[in-house]
């Protein structure tokens, strides 16, 4: 049996791969988040954004099916599935995509009247049959443990969009609509790239289709609680962008959304690496999830209220690119801490609920978090007509359902730390109030100082942290 040690430097490695990967498309999608808003008007851009706004909940169409396969077959080689049962649940789950993508593009025709959201439609339909098979495939290499194949796919759909949007840049392009198709058509390279990598795979005889059929049934009967699950978590801030585009309107839309979108980075860099851990995770013995439960969880607790510390130098550099969307900057301000406390969701709970096959549990969480940011959110807007205030309230649901989470998994492992916990709410409420009332750059200073102390507090941790990345090696 693999030690813990070994265990652990298979978890860190291809954790570090998949990392080097994210950081590259994270940084590619910081410049298409800075570029496409500099050449598009605000509400050119707000339309932009209620494609990316749509595009995000494509994921929920496949039902299950995609999310059914990870789990089915985490853990697992290459060599160890069954190639005709991957490929026939593959041409299911194709045929269902393109029979969504042609009612959603009937309806875009049919029962929308206003141009722009018409179009809006029907590129998010064609996006999302490609996208969909696209994860079904990715999702299939995340399980085997495949990580540079996911990792560079990932990377094909972020980066090559830039050489489109250079151009387009170059040719001042203000109107949303080939930003969109450019968009589309990219992803339609990263299935291509997927495809030809599962090609031993896709050349598999298929069974039958009673059998096709049944097959992917399961996967799905066995996928739809953790594709629920992620819904119900992309619906927390989604929650707020749909009142905010039904109370107030595209242009406030336009102007939150950016402010979201920005968070998104961070938050989908998680989820993204989340990934990763799952099928290494599975490999490992139950009796040593503890100790890498632990190093995970002091690792993020340690780094994450860094987060704050790259609010100043972006808000500095925002309002020079882009001075039209400073109240973007300022709702950004506000919403930050959903990096930390989603990101550790995405790493820490999210990751280990799916380890420990309690999927159910995380589904509860979630959705008991969406409707409480519904209602939170409802009373803000419409009682009180706040937007800092329905922000506000999705900041603290975030907060909650992470916490909850946290306490959970450290209840099972026996690991809990109260200490912690409190530090990075602190931290967090600390930069909320210096952000609100102190200028800027004193609010730098003043935070930076802070975090410094903390990590001195934590200098054990630190410690024993190097310590464990230098044994690994």
């Amino acid at each position: 049996m693999a030690s813990i040690k070994d265990d652990l430097k298979s978890v860190v490695g291809n954790f570090s791969v998949a990392m080097i990967a994210q950081i590259v498309a994270l940084g590619m999608s910081f410049l298409q988040s800075f570029l496409v808003p500099k050449l598009l008007d605000v509400e050119e851009f707000a339309y932009w954004q209620l494609f990316v706004f749509y595009a995000s909940y494509t994921g929920f169409f496949t039902l299950g099916i995609n999310d059914g396969i990870y789990l089915v077959l985490g853990g697992k080689t290459r060599d160890e599935i069954d190639k005709r049962s991957v490929e026939s649940q593959f041409i299911v789950a194709l045929a269902m995509q393109v029979v969504i993508c042609a009612v959603g593009i009937v309806y875009a025709f049919g029962f929308v009247e206003e141009q722009s959201r018409q179009y809006v439609l029907i590129a998010t339909a064609a996006y999302l049959l490609l996208y969909n098979m696209s994860g079904f495939l990715g999702y299939f290499f995340q399980a085997m443990n495949e990580t540079r194949l996911f990792s560079f796919s990932t990377m094909i759909s972020k980066g090559l969009y830039l050489v489109p949007l250079a151009c387009m840049l170059a040719l001042k392009i203000t109107v949303f609509v080939p930003y969109v198709v450019l968009y589309v058509m990219v992803q339609g390279v990263a299935f291509v790239y997927c495809v030809f990598m599962a090609r031993d795979v896709l050349r598999s005889k298929p069974y039958g289709a009673k059998r096709s059929i049944e097959e992917s049934f399961a996967s799905a009967k066995v996928g739809i609680i953790l594709m629920l699950s992620n819904i119900a978590s992309m619906l927390i801030l989604g929650v707020l962008r749909f009142i905010v585009d039904e109370h107030w309107g595209i242009q406030v839309f336009g102007e939150v959304s950016f402010a979201l979108q920005l968070v998104s980075l961070f938050i989908v860099f998680g989820s993204q690496l989340a990934m990763v851990l799952f099928p290494a995770l599975r490999r490992i013995d139950s009796l040593k999830l503890a100790s890498i439960y632990t190093l995970i969880r002091k690792t993020l607790t340690l780094g994450l209220p860094a987060i704050y510390l790259f609010y100043f130098p972006v808000e500095m550099a925002l309002s020079w690119w882009l001075p039209q969307y400073v109240a973007s900057l300022h709702y950004l301000a506000i919403l930050l801490p959903v990096c930390l406390f989603d990101c550790k969701m995405n790493l820490v709970g999210t990751t280990f609920f799916k380890v420990l096959r309690q999927e159910r549990l995380l589904l509860l969480v979630n959705v008991l978090s969406v409707v409480a940011s519904g209602v939170f959110v409802g009373v803000s807007v419409y009682v009180f007509d706040s937007l800092l205030a329905a922000m506000a309230c999705t900041v603290l649901v975030v907060c909650f359902r992470s916490t909850i989470s946290e306490i959970a998994l450290s209840k099972y492992f026996q690991s809990f730390h109260l200490r912690s916990l409190v530090a990075e709410i602190v931290l967090s409420v600390a930069y909320l109030v210096l952000i609100i009332n102190v200028a800027n750059v004193l609010a730098a200073v003043l935070y930076s100082i802070l975090y410094c102390g903390y990590i001195l507090i934590n200098r054990k941790d630190v410690v024993s942290l190097i310590t464990a990345m230098q044994k690994r090696r």
